[in-house]
């Protein structure tokens, strides 16, 4: 069986109500449009963008000889 393919959601929404808690952010909205796509998301994580997926493709770089 193989994976399925990488596949994640965007949400653009109008935000109708946000309380900041201590060092929390809560944001409550309704959805405007959605959308999906076939390929990894770009996320903010560990102090770095990138898509932090395992199952992501990796570049190979070439050995010289």
């Amino acid at each position: 069986m193989g994976r399925a393919p990488l596949r994640y959601a965007q949400a653009a929404t109008a935000t109708t109500f946000a309380r900041r808690d201590v060092d929390h952010l809560l944001l409550i909205g309704t959805v405007t449009s959605a959308d999906s796509r076939t390929a990894a998301p770009l996320v903010y994580a560990h102090r770095t963008f990138g898509t932090h997926s395992a199952y992501a493709p990796k570049e190979r770089l070439e050995v010289a000889q």
